[in-house]
């Protein structure tokens, strides 16, 4: 999936940013307890 260029996703447990915008992640991150994070405790 193809997104715009700095696109922010949580998916999967994992926090992706696509830093080019074509649909695979450049940085992944793997908080501790990421089942317990909702959309609205990120603020970016």
């Amino acid at each position: 999936m193809r997104g715009p260029a700095g696109d922010v996703r949580f998916d999967n447990d994992m926090l992706e940013l696509d830093k080019t915008g074509n649909g695979t992640a450049d940085l992944t991150l793997l908080p501790p307890e990421a089942q317990s994070i909702k959309g609205a405790n990120l603020i970016l």
